[in-house]
């Protein structure tokens, strides 16, 4: 079989996330490796560069995706890409052995699994994976062969997959897998029509056959008009894949130093309310009940990992539970994660991505997961205070003059705490940034003040409320 390694001369894939910077010693992880990574009677080749990716924890410990570049013969650059898992050292042994025996794609050069006893490190081959069954290149190629031509080619002319490369824009091990594909088909003697899609992947194929249907039922809805999301491809049965139009342009958060703030944040208000006008094309519904539930499940990983923000924590949740609010809103399609990443801009125009989590619910779900991402991005010093502020207030801005329901600010307030515990302060846990623990203290007070201000809102007050407490 064949595993995803390539030649760097090829139009390959390779990963696309940052680097992380407090992953193991990449020079001393490349000289381990040059002496145990090969398979026996296999000609070892020179270790060029170990490039290690965004470290994650997760259940099973941290884990990564790690790219070792080989110089092969003849003297060729390969990649080879591999999930790695940090373990307890008493642990390490029994997992190796487990890993090894589940591994069936043996990659090009070197072996399906690799121990690092040094940094308590395993390394497994991609696609390898423990949990789901990740297709190889030649099952990819497959199932572009099989779904491409039917939706990108006109007329019936049979159309042969030329050429074709892949590269993992996002991987959860165990959870979920993003890829970019991009070729070309062969529609007739020398000619070609290239294609460019994204292909996504879950732990259940239900989730990617239900992403598909929405996408599908959308389409149908002709909401380009207003919204434009990716045109749906397909879902293929064989490997469990949903593929979608890749769209072009780059996401807000790649542009935030290219943009006019003020107009491009009034637009993404303006995009999330014609998107809440959007049919109902999903039967999940999300409530302020089932937000509590996600608050109290991150709130005892945030109490493992920083117990000294406990006091602060047990206020905030306890002032979330003890407030409710009700308007007359209506329940809308939400988008799910609506926050700066998901939203692209291409020539002046915005998009939306990532439609996996779309839900009915109340409006102020999606505000409040924008309005907290942007805290983030303040915390994380990709906007300023003023920008933040300016960016709150246009933002608000553009959803109020287009939505053509009001929106109670108590409402906004709750879903923004509520969400800058549920999944800001989550990141903190599962991602390493730097001073953890003063950014989680510092998401936490943020959201215990909206929390303190629904308690004095007064019936019918303004969207100004918001814009003088989040702003």
């Amino acid at each position: 079989m064949i595993g995803w390694s390539r030649d760097l001369d090829d139009a390959g894939w390779r990963t696309w996330e940052p680097p992380s910077r407090d992953a193991p010693d990449r020079d001393a992880l490349r000289r381990h490796l040059s002496g145990r990574i090969w398979r026996d009677a296999e000609m070892p080749a020179p270790i060029v560069e170990v490039r290690i990716g965004k470290r994650r924890q997760s259940k099973r410990g941290m884990t990564a995706l790690y790219t070792v570049v080989f110089n092969g013969s003849p003297n060729r650059l390969v990649e080879q890409v591999y999930i790695g898992y940090e373990f307890q050292p008493g642990a390490l042994d029994a997992e190796y052995a487990s890993a090894r025996a589940e591994a069936t794609v043996v990659p090009a050069l070197g072996q399906a699994v690799v121990r690092v006893p040094e940094a308590n490190l395993l390394l497994v081959a991609f696609p390898n994976d423990r949990q789901m069954r990740v297709p190889d290149e030649a099952a990819l190629r497959a199932c572009v062969a099989r779904i491409g031509p039917g939706r990108t080619m006109e007329g019936s002319q049979p159309c042969r997959l030329a050429d074709s490369a892949f590269s993992v824009l996002r991987y959860v091990p165990g959870q979920r897998l993003t890829l970019r594909c991009r070729g070309r088909f062969e529609t007739g003697p020398g000619t070609y029509q290239p294609f460019a899609f994204i292909a996504k992947q879950f732990s259940k194929a239900d989730a990617a056959r239900a992403v598909h249907a929405s996408l599908v039922a959308l389409d149908a809805h002709d909401s380009a008009t207003t919204v434009r999301l990716p045109r749906p491809m397909g879902f293929d049965e064989q490997t469990g894949l949903v593929l979608m139009e890749e769209l072009a342009g780059q996401d807000l958060l790649r542009a935030l130093g290219q943009i006019d703030l003020g107009e491009t944040m009034r637009a993404a208000g303006r995009l999330l309310a014609a998107f809440h006008q959007l049919p109902h094309v999903v039967g999940r519904r999300v409530s302020a009940r089932e937000k509590l539930d996600e608050v109290r499940d991150v709130a005892r990983k945030i109490e493992t990992y920083f117990p000294a923000v406990l006091p602060r924590l047990r206020a905030c949740f306890d002032r979330c539970l003890a407030f409710s609010w009700n308007d007359e809103s209506p329940a809308v399609l939400l988008h799910g994660a609506f926050r700066p990443k998901h939203v692209f801009l291409h020539q002046g125009r915005l998009a939306l991505i990532d439609v996996d989590g779309m839900r009915v619910g109340h409006p102020a779900h999606d505000i409040g997961h924008f309005l907290s991402a942007l805290f983030y991005l303040e915390a994380q010093e990709l906007l300023t205070t003023a920008e933040r502020g300016i960016a709150v207030d246009r933002f608000l801005d553009g959803y109020s003059a287009h939505a053509p329901w009001p929106i109670e600010p108590a409402a906004v307030l709750w879903c923004t705490a509520a969400l800058l515990v549920h999944k800001q302060a989550r990141k903190y846990v599962v991602h390493l940034h730097g001073d953890r623990a003063e950014k989680v203290d510092r998401v936490l007070a943020l959201a215990e003040g909206a929390l303190a201000a629904c308690e004095t809102l007064r019936c019918g007050a303004s969207l100004d409320v918001v814009r003088r407490v989040l702003g």
